[in-house]
């Protein structure tokens, strides 16, 4: 803003004063002096080691480049680009950063999307300003992680996978994408022209992104905004339009997220499959176990809870909990601790995956992962898993999951709870033709509710103490099915049966859950129809 004011300014241009109410000269002395206290507070006032100092950088940056001094420009800038200071993170150090997290930016994608956002304008700024600086070809693994939110939507093409403190709905960053696409151009980086020339042709083929439409006015304060596009963007987009489908099997790694597609041939999105299994540590993670989602009927059915208002009791006590995820609660602790939040767990690890990530698979209907997971953090569960997620395509329309989920404590008296939340209004549990009864169970889940609560620091574990409404079977070594019902999606009701194999003395639980939060819209605020699975001794040989 301030370059665009700058002539208008040094030729007597008068402003707005608040104070005196009415147009006054400039002070040119007052505002450098403003321009040097955002720079202070950037490098002095910050926190690093986290997604802050980035989210600092354009106005560390900006108001160094507003500074009318040369010299003090070029000795302040080397404090963006290569020095670190106790309170401010430096680009060098930041794309370090990626390359030890397989290339990705480790927090949950909202939060990654904005650093990757960040870094690519201020990449660009910088390098348009001095090309002999070359950030774009320096630092490639930030261009290669702006699309990553993309790469992990689900085939709805409007939602994202869910984990952490991230959000689900998806919308494409198409202004970034033409700051990328720029750089690119500048930097000779045929690579990204291609990647992103396709991003931007493909949705304005689709007729989803119109370029150079002047948006509604805003009066927010943003570093870049519509008379921009004029300075930042390429005339013209180069790039072949490119239509869904994403690669059968992705990853994640620092998330231990290994996801899997199977589209249908039909292209209708209704009729495609989709789930990963994850978990990991991270800034904005949260302590989920090896957890599951899955996706059909074009929604996710079977979600993570979601989220609520940061430092909220709910939030910190359910929904960045176990309870809140598709997994498996061994004796009643599993639990985060230590790490950020206190919620550090174990990261979940890849086995093997048909197909390996971003290559072709061996069969057109068929796709598996196997992971691991080490669920150690307190100290009444001492327990090891492994799961295999795999997608079975029956016809165009047609397919289901197999979730096979192995868990076993080195401690006596062990016992472990499936837990599996799907949106609708109802669950089912039978035997057969007939319901399986169930009786009242209040005090099952109880033994989370008086834990001790230090807000974002010590979290009431495992979080089940919200479950309501609980129903619990007699033990029973029966086949079971378990039908949800969501009737508020399609004119017909969207139905998620799970087909339960059997073994010795296991409980079935039914349990209302608090909302899924970052499900779909007639569900934001209706409790969740949970089922819960309990198996005493071991769930290893005979697993769930």
């Amino acid at each position: 803003i301030y370059d665009f004011v700058y002539q208008y300014l040094k030729n007597n241009g008068k402003v707005y004063d608040l104070g005196q109410n009415s147009m006054v000269p400039y002070n040119f002395e007052d505002g450098q002096r403003i321009f040097r206290t955002y720079v202070d507070l950037a490098l002095e006032r910050g926190i690093i080691n986290c997604n802050w100092p980035i989210l600092e950088s354009p106005s560390l940056v900006g108001n160094i480049l507003a500074l009318d001094d040369e010299n003090e420009r070029k000795k302040l800038l080397p404090y963006f680009l290569t020095i670190n200071t106790e309170h401010q993170d430096a680009l060098q150090k930041i794309a370090e950063h990626y390359l030890e997290y397989n290339g990705d930016w480790p927090e949950s994608i909202n939060y990654s999307n904005g650093v990757n956002t960040f870094l690519t304008y201020l990449m660009t700024l910088l390098t348009k300003n001095d090309p002999s600086l070359h950030l774009g070809q320096k630092y490639p693994q930030i261009l290669e992680a702006l699309p990553k939110p993309f790469y992990m939507t689900y085939p709805n093409k409007e939602e994202t996978i869910l984990f952490g403190d991230g959000h689900r709905k998806y919308s494409p960053n198409y202004h970034a994408y033409e700051t990328a696409y720029y750089l690119s151009k500048l930097e000779n980086q045929e690579k990204f022209v291609n990647i992103y020339g396709s991003l931007l042709n493909s949705n304005i083929a689709q007729g989803n992104y119109k370029r150079f439409q002047l948006g509604e006015r805003s009066y927010g304060a943003r570093f870049y905004n519509e008379p921009t596009k004029l300075l930042w963007f390429e005339p013209k987009i180069e790039g072949g339009v490119k239509d869904y489908p994403l690669p059968v099997t992705d990853e994640l790694p620092f998330a231990g997220i290994v996801l899997q597609r199977n589209l249908s041939d039909n292209q209708n999105a209704e009729d495609d499959l989709m789930g990963f299994v994850g978990g990991g540590h991270y800034v904005h993670g949260h302590a989920t176990g090896m957890f599951m989602e899955l996706y059909g009927k074009g929604f996710v059915l079977g979600g993570k809870s979601g989220r609520s208002k940061y430092r909220t009791e709910i939030h910190e006590n359910y929904y960045r909990l176990f309870a809140s995820n598709n997994t498996v609660i061994v004796n009643g602790s599993s639990e985060g601790k230590g790490g950020w939040a206190g919620l550090e767990i174990n990261t979940v690890e890849k086995i093997a995956v048909e197909p390996a990530p971003k290559t072709e698979a061996i069969s057109p209907y068929n796709s598996f992962s196997i992971t691991r997971f080490k669920d150690d953090k307190g100290d009444k569960t001492e327990a090891l898993q492994e799961r295999t997620l795999g997608i079975v395509r029956t016809s165009s329309k047609t397919g289901y999951y197999i979730d096979v989920f192995r868990s076993k404590s080195s401690l006596p008296n062990q016992y472990h709870d499936y837990i599996y939340h799907n949106i609708g209004e109802s669950l089912r549990i039978a035997s057969g033709k007939k319901a399986l009864p169930l009786f009242s169970d209040k005090n099952r889940f109880l033994n989370s509710r008086d834990k001790p609560w230090t807000n974002n620091k010590k979290a009431k574990h495992p979080g089940w103490h919200y479950f309501e409404s609980i129903e619990t079977s007699k033990p029973t070594s029966n086949n079971i099915t378990a039908t949800f019902t969501a009737n508020k999606l399609n004119p017909v009701p969207i139905r998620m049966t799970a087909y339960i194999l059997g073994a010795e003395d296991r409980e079935y639980t039914s349990v209302l859950a608090p909302p899924t939060t970052e499900g779909p819209k007639p569900y934001k605020s209706a409790k969740t129809p949970t089922l819960v699975i309990r198996k005493k001794n071991e769930a290893w040989q005979n697993p769930f």
